[in-house]
């Protein structure tokens, strides 16, 4: 006879009572007591895990705060308790979360985004699905921390408490009672099966000594945990974040998702460039280009310069970059070319004659010369990138035209992941098969005019067009959620 067929004998054959099948269970019966018992557990144990997350850091002086308003929507959904670390005021820049004192009601706290920063030091909140920025700005003093960790949905029993919606408390307190019932499921199951010889009854005995108190001790371990969790949730995340929600987010029609940022320079320096022109310089006309990430890599009008005032993102201020009239840009001081990177820039044009957006090349002023990395428009208003590793030129190309006359936001990247063309946060053209720039010479950045020599479709080299918050990341490539939260930017 095969073993499992006589185990279904011995099954079949036990009576009522036998110590192998307690309580005159079938050994499937069993199993699903254990299986509950397990399915029981590990609710409870997430549960306290969760609470834990929740109250645990306070210990650290962090402040955990239940979600009650729907303004931070998606990112922060109401009953999400969201943690936050007290920081420095050089912290307090546009796009990080900030638990603040509300400055439109006594004795609440809001957490919104901080859209800008004002001049005189004060910020400007945002939530991520209003419209508009907050009404009332806040100075610094009033920030308790920035938002460092959220534990989704753990606060909800304390929103359905503040709002009176007792049949949800009652269906939470009997989802976890129920879970605690699941638990003592396999409770017969702790003695042992066998009785069959004179030390069998020792053993049950020595058995019953320490496993029954063993596993009392810990269920009762267990209820008080996820009682102090629950208490120390309850008290810990009494302060509630309000929020002042006027309306709902404006998307743009290729995501579903709200915005990280209000301002396209707040998200190009939220992801560290090594370079970022925003042309706001003053006086105007300007000469040289102020590199505002911080690494000093300035750059020089070359031609004649001239400064627009029709930005492409509406939460910047400031000027554009006329290109017209073989005006150009180009870094002051020169580097070997990154072999992983990334750039980006706004830019607009009507034009028919094609030109050359961007490129790394051995010289900053003459017409010719070793070049590379380059982003460039055909004549039909296609957009191509291109690099060209040994000296082969690869290429990829922009399915439509955009000299529409209209703003548009180009990014490009090269990694071990391959080449990537985005057009308005999109990826329109990549190659996987091509991964490196060429290398072995030192070049410069320039913007609207280059050498575009045998660039296959390649029109004039000038760009005649405008061109704004220009950003390259010289070690890194973007990936596609941070193209799009720089497009997103724009919007008014």
């Amino acid at each position: 006879m095969l073993p499992t067929e006589q185990a279904a004998a011995a099954d079949a054959a036990a009576p009522a009572g036998d110590p192998r099948t307690p309580k005159g269970h079938s050994i499937s019966q069993q199993w699903l007591r254990v299986l509950g018992a397990a399915l029981g557990r590990v609710v409870v144990i997430l549960a306290v895990m969760m609470m834990g997350w929740a109250s645990v850091p306070a210990v650290l002086g962090w402040q955990p705060t239940t979600v009650v308003s729907g303004s931070m929507e998606p990112t922060i959904k109401v009953g999400d308790v969201v943690v936050s670390r007290p920081m420095g005021a050089e912290n307090l820049i546009p796009g990080r979360v900030v638990l603040v004192d509300d400055p439109d009601h006594a004795g609440r706290l809001r957490l919104h985004r901080i859209a800008t920063v004002n001049p005189d030091g004060s910020l400007v909140l945002r939530g991520d699905a209003n419209a508009a920025n907050d009404s009332s700005s806040v100075w610094p003093s009033a920030v308790h921390g920035v938002g460092y960790l959220r534990i989704p949905a753990v606060g909800l029993p304390i929103v359905w408490l503040g709002r009176g919606q007792w049949p949800m408390v009652l269906a939470g307190v009997a989802l976890l009672a129920g879970a605690l019932a699941l638990t003592r499921l396999d409770r017969h199951f702790a003695r042992p099966r066998r009785k069959d010889s004179k030390s069998g009854g020792r053993r049950r005995a020595e058995w019953k000594a320490w496993l029954v108190p063993a596993r009392r001790a810990s269920c009762t371990v267990l209820f008080l945990v996820a009682a102090a969790g629950l208490a120390g949730m309850t008290v810990m995340t009494a302060p509630l974040a309000h929020a002042a929600f006027s309306g709902t987010s404006h998307n743009l029609a290729n995501t579903l998702s709200s915005r990280t940022f209000f301002s396209c320079t707040a998200a190009a320096l939220a992801d560290a460039p090594s370079l970022f022109y925003a042309f706001n310089d003053s006086p105007k006309p300007a000469t040289a280009v102020t590199d505002s990430s911080g690494s000093g890599n300035d750059g020089t009008f070359r031609m004649t310069a001239s400064l627009g005032t029709s930005v492409p993102c509406a939460g910047d201020a400031g000027n554009t970059a006329d290109l017209s009239g073989l005006r150009y840009i180009a870094t002051t001081t020169g580097s070997t070319g990154p072999t992983v990177f990334s750039y980006e820039m706004w830019f607009k044009t009507s034009s028919i004659l094609g030109g050359k957006l961007a490129g790394f090349q051995d010289s900053k002023n003459n017409a010719t010369g070793v070049n590379d990395r380059n982003l460039y428009m055909r004549v039909d208003g296609k957009l191509v990138f291109g690099v060209s590793p040994g000296g082969t030129m690869q290429t990829v190309v922009s399915p439509s035209a955009y000299n529409d006359g209209a703003w548009h936001h180009a990014a490009v990247t090269l990694s071990s992941a391959g080449m990537n063309l985005y057009v308005d946060g999109a990826s329109v053209a990549s190659s996987a098969a091509v991964t490196t720039a060429r290398s072995g010479y030192t070049g410069y950045w320039r913007f609207g005019n280059g050498d575009l020599t045998a660039w296959p479709g390649a029109g004039l080299s000038a760009f005649d067009g405008q061109v704004d918050n220009i950003a390259v990341y010289d070690t890194t490539a973007l990936t596609p959620a941070q193209v799009l939260a720089h497009y997103q930017a724009a919007a008014p």
